[in-house]
Parts: structure tokens; C-alpha cells; sequence
């Protein structure tokens, strides 16, 4: 008898711990819980066209997308479009539904919508509409030529403008694609299309192709970027509405600068990351007369935001860097991101980031990442509870290991009561010793701007790096590693 309540009594605390180990008051159980609910997300373009029902249509009328049970509220600024960039959870096929508030429009025919549709559903009574999208992959265009000797943003006849188009295809088929820039000229009205077929094999992570533009006419041009299965292509229409965000040619003089011993060429014109615009001005970028690198984000007289960034003309082996910087992340608009990265290709690069990535509510802003970051155990991610603006951080890059560690302060080791974050890699991605470039940059993601004018500032006061072969830093603390 004795026995039996043993076992009973024991049954009963096995049981209870495991109510305890599910419960969502449980830490660790809440941690994981958020951690499946992080939804990897794609960016996609949905045009919404509608047309006017009788003579009185209006313009700016207002409607609502909804994606997953997500709520979009959109204005349209033109007659008869609602053109718009979405983050999307990363699905096959997910429903997307429109409804537009004003009664004098409705959806016109499904060929009109962005992406690979079917079961679509369109009321002209309601200005409401939906369908499936079923579209694998993701578009990315930016310009990778930069003008060397013009400063200012037009083009001159016969000039050739090249574009770098990256795809990603995750689903288990091969599709064939044709992928369509249009590019507009502002001043004529102009608009050129070019286009390319493009093979994009299963489970692709990223691959790219090349197209090219010789401007006919002088001018300033905008562009807009179209992707389509070959087997599906309908009228293609205009994606873009130009009024509401045109992606101009930036293409001034070509700037470098010297910071902490060495050059670096200050980025300039359109491109990612974050699909930003991105200045060299003087104004903007600058290294201060005690030695100190100044980068900005700003909003302009016309409007638009511009980053900067800068990046190393040397390449860096392995090593210690170490970085002491100036800012206030913690103070940043959520979809600001501050980062300081080692790179040679997505697949060699190793981060250190600041940002909520959109989400006000995320505490843990401060990431190291490894590349490629949707790699299980390559992302650490922590809390910056800043006590002033000074931090330093550290990246220690070895054959077998790399060692991050950041800490309040400028302090040239880590005061065991300063250390704001430690994380030690030894996985299979660390990059190899052949030449990595150094990069700052203030930027926005998604391109989606601040809810206030204030100017973002990160301030590099120091830089230093100490090759390997005289590396005599050792990690003052145990981590555990991630495999």
C-alpha cells in the first residue's frame, strides 16, 4: 500500500511538471512559443486595379488588404491603382482579400492582380475582392553601376545603365520566368521595356541575372520591376504608380574618405539593403576632426529618406575588430537598422546589428548573425539596455571560431560588470580567410519610413583590427557554443 501512494504521489509531480513545462507562464516555454511564432516573411508587390464606375470616380480613395488575417489600410493616390509592397509570411499559396471604402470603385478583372492567382472572387457591390496567391518567389532589382563622372541624376543619350536582379525560388519546382524592368522617363513621358527568360531551379536561396539599359533620350528615369511565369503571362500592365514611389537613378560623383587608418568609398544611389536611397553628401557622411565617422539618416527637402553607408577599399582577414561606437539604438524608430558587418557574399559574412526590425515591442534589438542567418543556431539576439551612448563591441574571426562580445563603455577589454552581450560560433558557415570587406551603414527597412522627421546618427569613434598572426586577445568569459 505504501508502494502504490509512492508511486501515486510521484505520478502526480511528474504530472504537474509537465502542466508546468507547457503552461505559457512557463519562461522558457513563452520563449520558444515566440520564437515559432517569428514568421519568415518575403516582400510582395500586389497591384490592385480598379476602375471607375461612372463619371464621378475619386481620386485617393481608401481601401483595406487583408493577407493572412493581417490588416493593410492603403490609399490609392492615382485614378485607378493601389500598387503597394507587402511583407508576407513565406508560403506557397496564402489568400489575400481587398476592399475598397469608396462606392464609386470596384476590382476589375483578376489578370490585373500582381502574382499567380487563382480562386478569385471579385463583388462589385461590395468593392471587395479576393484570391490565392501562388507565387514561389521573391524580387529584388537594384542598380549595381554607378557613374563615375556625373553629378547629377540624368542619364545622357546612349548611356548604359546595368541591373543586377536577384530571385529565390524555396518550392520543390523548376520555373521558368521572364523577368520585366520598365524604366520611365520623367521628362518625355517615355517608358522603356526590357525584359529576360530566366530558368530558376528548385529550392534556389538566391540566384541572379544581369539586364541591361542604353537610355535613347536624356533624362531622369525612374524604373519598376515585373516577374511572371512563362506559362501564365497576361497583358502586363503598369505595377508601379510612379507618383507614389518612383525609384530614381541616383547616380552622383564618386566619393571615398579615410577613417581610422584606412579608405573606404561612400555608397551612393539606389539599392539594398532595404531597397534605400543612399547619399555621399558631405552633409551626411562625414569623418569629424577628431577622427570620428559620422554616419545619418535623413529625411530630405524632397521628401525622401537617404542612408549611408561605408565600406572598406582593403580587404580583412582573420583577426580582432574592434569597434567603439556612438549611439542610442534603443532610442532608434523601429524600422531603423544600424549595422556593422564583415562581407565578401551572402554566403560570407558575419553581422552586427541593431534594430526591431519593425517591431516596436522587440527588446532584443542587438544581433550577431552569421550568414546565411535562416541557418538554425547562425542568429544570436539580445537585449541593449544602454547606460549612456558609449558601447564597444568586438568580433574575434579564427579559422574555427568566432567570438562576439559587446560592452558598455569604451573600453579596450570588458569590465565583467559592463559586458552587455557574448555569444561564441563554431558552426559550419564561418567564413574563410580570403579577403573580407568592412561596412557601416545606417538604413531603413523595408525602405518604410519613421513615424517623425528626427535624423538618425551612428558615430564611429574608433576602429582597430589586430591580424591573427598577433592576435593576443583572449575571450575573458565561457560561452557556450552553437553548433
Amino acid at each position: 500500500m505504501q508502494y502504490v501512494r509512492i508511486c501515486l504521489l510521484l505520478s502526480m509531480v511528474l504530472f504537474a511538471q509537465s502542466v508546468w513545462s507547457k503552461s505559457p507562464d512557463n519562461p522558457k516555454m513563452h520563449f520558444l512559443e515566440e520564437e515559432r511564432n517569428r514568421e519568415k516573411v518575403e516582400r510582395v508587390l500586389i497591384h490592385l486595379r480598379n476602375v471607375p464606375q461612372g463619371s464621378k470616380a475619386i481620386p485617393g480613395s481608401s481601401g483595406v488588404v487583408t493577407i493572412e488575417r493581417r490588416r493593410f489600410s492603403e490609399e490609392s493616390q492615382t485614378l485607378d491603382a493601389m500598387a503597394t509592397f507587402y511583407d508576407v509570411p513565406v508560403y506557397k499559396s496564402y489568400t489575400v482579400t481587398g476592399r475598397h471604402k469608396s462606392s464609386s470603385l470596384a476590382f476589375d478583372n483578376p489578370t490585373e492582380l500582381w502574382g499567380i492567382w487563382k480562386d478569385v472572387e471579385i463583388s462589385s457591390v461590395s468593392n471587395e475582392m479576393s484570391f490565392v496567391r501562388n507565387m514561389p518567389y521573391i524580387l529584388d532589382v537594384q542598380a549595381s553601376y554607378v557613374r563615375a563622372n556625373s553629378a547629377n541624376p540624368s542619364l545622357q543619350k546612349g548611356e548604359e545603365i546595368s541591373f543586377e536582379v536577384m530571385l529565390r525560388n524555396p518550392s520543390s519546382e523548376n520555373y521558368k520566368t521572364s523577368v520585366v524592368l520598365l524604366l520611365n522617363n520623367i521628362g518625355s513621358g517615355a517608358v522603356t521595356r526590357i525584359e529576360k527568360d530566366v530558368l530558376i531551379k528548385a529550392e534556389t536561396h538566391r540566384t541572379y541575372t544581369q539586364l541591361s539599359f542604353t537610355a535613347e533620350e536624356a533624362g531622369e528615369y525612374h524604373f519598376a520591376a515585373g516577374i511572371f511565369l512563362k506559362q501564365r503571362i497576361n497583358e502586363w500592365t503598369d505595377s508601379w504608380d510612379w507618383s507614389v514611389n518612383p525609384l530614381f537613378f541616383v547616380t552622383p560623383e564618386h566619393r571615398t574618405l579615410d577613417f581610422a587608418g584606412y579608405s573606404w568609398d561612400v555608397k551612393a544611389g539606389f539599392g539594398n539593403p532595404g531597397a534605400n536611397l543612399w547619399s555621399n553628401d558631405t552633409t551626411d557622411v562625414w569623418v569629424d576632426e577628431g577622427g570620428r565617422l559620422h554616419l545619418t539618416l535623413s529625411r530630405k527637402g524632397n521628401g525622401r529618406w537617404y542612408a549611408t553607408e561605408v565600406i572598406s577599399k582593403e580587404t580583412f582577414d582573420y583577426g580582432t575588430f574592434t569597434f567603439y561606437l556612438e549611439a542610442e539604438p534603443a532610442d532608434y524608430d523601429p524600422h531603423v537598422v544600424a549595422g556593422v558587418f564583415l562581407y565578401r557574399d551572402e554566403q560570407n559574412e558575419i553581422d552586427l546589428e541593431f534594430s526591431r526590425w519593425g517591431d516596436k515591442e522587440n527588446y532584443q534589438f542587438g544581433n550577431y548573425v552569421i550568414q546565411p542567418a535562416e541557418h538554425p543556431g547562425n542568429q544570436f539576439r539580445f537585449p541593449v539596455l544602454t547606460s549612456g551612448t558609449y558601447t564597444t563591441h568586438r568580433i574575434v574571426w579564427k579559422p574555427d571560431e568566432i567570438l562576439f562580445s559587446s560592452w558598455h563603455g569604451h573600453w579596450d577589454e570588458a569590465p565583467d560588470d559592463k559586458i552587455i552581450a557574448q555569444w561564441q560560433y563554431a558552426g559550419k558557415h564561418i567564413p574563410e580567410s580570403n579577403g573580407l570587406r568592412l561596412f557601416f551603414n545606417l538604413w531603413l527597412f523595408r525602405n518604410i519610413a519613421p513615424k517623425t522627421d528626427k535624423t538618425e546618427k551612428l558615430t564611429i569613434a574608433r576602429f582597430t583590427y589586430q591580424p591573427l598572426s598577433y592576435d593576443k586577445i583572449e575571450a575573458p568569459f565561457d560561452l557556450p557554443k552553437e553548433d
